[in-house]
C-alpha cells in the first residue's frame, strides 16, 4: 500500500510538457519551480546528493557573508534597502526582513510568552509512558477514518475525498522517523500525496498523519492560499494534530497522548521564547548597526542556529497558537470551531493572513484551560514521576 518514485516521475513529465508548450512567462516561472521541487523529492534518496550539499557548505557561507557585505555598504551610504524574503541561505537580509514583517505577529507571542512562564514549570514534566503501539498500514488508515469521522460531516466529507483513493495517496514509510510527514500538492496537474514515518513511537505516526491530511483539507478549501508565502497554513494542520493528540488519548493511551501534547505545548513555547529573543537582538542590531565598530559581531549571532529564526518559524508559532485557541473552542462546540477554521482558511483578499485568525478567534484566552488539560502546572505532568 503505497505510491512509489514512478508516480513523481509522471508528474514531472506532465510538468515538463507543460512547461515546452507553455507561452505565458508568469506560468512558465511557476511550472519551472514546480518541476525544481519534484526533481528535489526524487533525488533526495540517492546518495550522491548528500555529497553535493556537503561541497555546498563552503558556498553557502561565501553567499552569507556576501549579502552582509552588501548590507553594510549599503547602511554607510544611505542607499534605500530592498530586502528579500527568499534568500537562497537564509542570509542576514532574509533574518531582518523578518523583523519588519512580522511585528504585528509579535504581541501575540509574547503575550504567550508572559502567561505560560507563570503557569507551567516544563522542567518538572517528567517523562511519559514508553511506546507500545503496533499497528498494519490498514489498521493506521482505519483509525485516521475514525478520527476525521468523529469530527463534523463538512471535515469528514473533504476528508473522504482523499480516502477515495488512500492506497495510492498516502505512503506509511517503514524506513522513516514516525515524527516525519509530508504533504505534497502539484497544483497543476491537482495531484496530491501525503506520507508519514513508523520508525520510533508507531503512536506518534496518528497525530503526524492527522497534521498532513489537515493540510490537504486546507489545500481543498482554498487552493490559491497554498501557493502564497505569506498564508498561515500550519493553522488547520496544527489543529487537527491536536484533535488527533485528544481523540487518540481518549481511545488508545490516555498517559501516553497527553504527555505528548504536553510536549508539543512545550517545543512550541520554546520556539515562542527563542523567536522573542532574536527579536530582541535583531532590533538592537537596527539601532546600533551603524554606531558599532564591529558589525560582524551582530551578524554572527543573528544566523547562529540558537537564536536564528525564519519565516517558517514564526509561520508553526503564530499558527500554533490559532490552533490551539480553536482546540479549545471545539472541546465546547465543534461546529463552531470547524466554522471558524473555515473562515480563516478560506479567501477573502479584503483581509490580512494575521486579521483572517486574530478577527475570529481571541489568541491567548484559554491558555490556562489547555494547561489543565494536559495535567501540567507547576508542580509536574500529571501520572509521570517528579
Amino acid at each position: 500500500m503505497a505510491w512509489d518514485m514512478t508516480d513523481f516521475r509522471n508528474i514531472l513529465d506532465k510538468y515538463e510538457k507543460m512547461y515546452k508548450e507553455e507561452k505565458d512567462p508568469i506560468i512558465r516561472y511557476e511550472l519551472a519551480k514546480n518541476i525544481a521541487g519534484i526533481k528535489k523529492e526524487i533525488v533526495s534518496e540517492e546518495l550522491y546528493v548528500f555529497e553535493k550539499r556537503r561541497k555546498d557548505k563552503q558556498e553557502r557561507e561565501r553567499t552569507k557573508q556576501s549579502s552582509l557585505n552588501r548590507l553594510i555598504s549599503r547602511f554607510k551610504s544611505k542607499e534605500p534597502i530592498s530586502f528579500n524574503i527568499n534568500s537562497s541561505y537564509g542570509s542576514i537580509v532574509a533574518d531582518i526582513y523578518d523583523v519588519s514583517l512580522y511585528k504585528e505577529i509579535y504581541p501575540y507571542l509574547e503575550d504567550f510568552h508572559s502567561q505560560v512562564k507563570y503557569l507551567v514549570d516544563f522542567s518538572k514534566r517528567g517523562h511519559g509512558p514508553k511506546s507500545q503501539l503496533k499497528l498494519t498500514d490498514e489498521e493506521i488508515l482505519d483509525l485516521m477514518h475514525d478520527l476525521f469521522k468523529s469530527t463534523n460531516k463538512k471535515i469528514f466529507d473533504a476528508y473522504s475525498v482523499l480516502e477515495k483513493n488512500r492506497d495510492k495517496s498516502i505512503n506509511i514509510n517503514h524506513d522513516k522517523s514516525s515524527n516525519y510527514g509530508a504533504h505534497f500538492w502539484f497544483e497543476f496537474v491537482d495531484d496530491r500525496f501525503i506520507e508519514v514515518g513508523t520508525k520510533g513511537d508507531m503512536e506518534l505516526t496518528l497525530p503526524v498523519l492527522a497534521h498532513e491530511i489537515g493540510h490537504f483539507i486546507g489545500s481543498l478549501a482554498n487552493e490559491p492560499r497554498y501557493v502564497s508565502e505569506g498564508s498561515y497554513c500550519e493553522v488547520e494542520s496544527i489543529f487537527f494534530e491536536l484533535v488527533a493528540y485528544d481523540y487518540f488519548a481518549k481511545t488508545i493511551s490516555h498517559d501516553y497522548y497527553i504527555n505528548a501534547m504536553s510536549g508539543e505545548f512545550e517545543a512550541y513555547s520554546n520556539d515562542i521564547n527563542g523567536i522573542l529573543i532574536t527579536k530582541n537582538i535583531t532590533d538592537e542590531f537596527f539601532d546600533n548597526f551603524t554606531k558599532v565598530k564591529d558589525p560582524y559581531a551582530y551578524h554572527s549571532c543573528l544566523v547562529n542556529s540558537s537564536c536564528g529564526f525564519s519565516h517558517k518559524d514564526i509561520n508553526y508559532a503564530f499558527s500554533f497558537l490559532a490552533a490551539l485557541e480553536l482546540f479549545e473552542i471545539y472541546q465546547e462546540d465543534k461546529d463552531l470551531a470547524i466554522d471558524l477554521l473555515y473562515k480563516i482558511m478560506e479567501e477573502d483578499k479584503t483581509k490580512s493572513e494575521v486579521s483572517k485568525i486574530t478577527d475570529n478567534i481571541d489568541l491567548n484566552s484559554h491558555l490556562d484551560t489547555h494547561v489543565k488539560r494536559l495535567h501540567i502546572s507547576r508542580g509536574g505532568l500529571y501520572g509521570m514521576v517528579q
